[in-house]
């Protein structure tokens, strides 16, 4: 659980010429369980418009091939198929997925003393920090950030 609460995913989908609608909503106790449940719906979702099928006939680039989420918060669960006519999307309530966003760099990054990446940095020094920052965490990353221009600006003017 989140902050003692279930975690909400939402099961969306497309099927042209129809809007993306949302199929249900459910509450699950642990991230685990959400997670299980959505490699359980998006599988069936790919098997049942043939995904395995659409990249041998479509073809389809790395990223558009199914694969498992691994860490609920840090993948996501949205597939294509057949050009974009059928799709799948499982998403997580804003606070939640904000949530399971800091716990994942807090333990990549923060814990082992390394500084996070530099897209991110500069998505939150822009106001896109999922669940938004402190004032100390706006300096910080600001600070960061003016680092990593430095150290880009010295790449390419060595001199």
């Amino acid at each position: 659980m989140i902050l003692g609460k279930p975690i909400t995913v939402i099961f969306t989908s497309w099927s042209v010429p129809f809007d993306q609608v949302v199929d249900r909503i459910e509450l699950y106790a642990t991230a685990e369980d959400a997670l299980n449940a959505i490699n359980d719906a998006s599988k069936q979702w790919w098997d049942k418009y043939e995904g395995d099928r659409c990249v041998l006939e479509v073809g389809a680039d790395k990223q558009d091939l199914y694969e498992p989420v691994a860490e609920l918060g840090y993948n996501m669960a949205h597939y294509t198929l057949w050009g974009g006519e059928q799709g799948f999307h499982a998403m997580l309530l804003a606070e939640q997925a904000a949530e399971l966003h800091e716990a994942h760099y807090k333990r990549e990054y923060d814990d082992k003393g390394q500084t996070r990446p530099g897209y991110l940095i500069n998505a939150y020094v822009a106001g896109e920090k999922p669940g938004g920052m402190t004032d100390e965490e706006a300096e910080k990353y600001e600070r960061q950030q003016a680092v990593g221009l430095e150290a880009l600006k010295q790449f390419r003017n060595p001199n």
